[in-house]
């Protein structure tokens, strides 16, 4: 089962390569993953190019703001489940779309994760649950 991610980008340098490494790192086999930058100025796209073996489709130029950049990826996409993680996120652990997965082949209609707020320089210290 095919997972889109799609990540949806500007100016992200300082945390875009923690994302990607998040999704280089899942177990899942089957990912897309779709970066759509707005025309970053500052070192973003140099970065997303260094994870060629990560990014499936990197879409970039200006847009009319995030979630116009969120339909752009969305639009792209081929996977039978469509996933946003944002350019300073990550996921928790490698195995998180392979649970995703699990889900929708049981049966859910939509699956969400719980969301934990990080200190940014100790991202082992949770800072708030949601």
């Amino acid at each position: 089962m095919k997972i889109s991610v799609i990540t949806v980008c500007f100016n992200a340098a300082e945390t875009i390569a923690d994302t990607m490494e998040s999704i280089r790192s899942q177990s899942h086999p089957d990912i897309e993953y779709i970066v759509v930058d707005g025309g970053s100025t500052d070192a973003t796209i140099s970065i997303i190019e260094q994870y060629s073996d990560v990014v499936s489709l990197l879409l970039t130029g200006p847009d009319d703001g995030m979630y116009h950049a969120a339909n752009k990826g969305i639009s792209a996409a081929s996977g039978e489940i469509i996933g946003m993680l944002n350019a300073d996120d990550f996921y928790a652990d490698r195995d998180v779309l392979r649970d995703v997965a699990i889900a929708v082949m049981e049966g859910s209609d939509a699956v969400y994760g719980d969301l934990h707020y990080v200190d940014r320089k100790n991202p082992q210290t949770i800072i708030r649950n949601w």
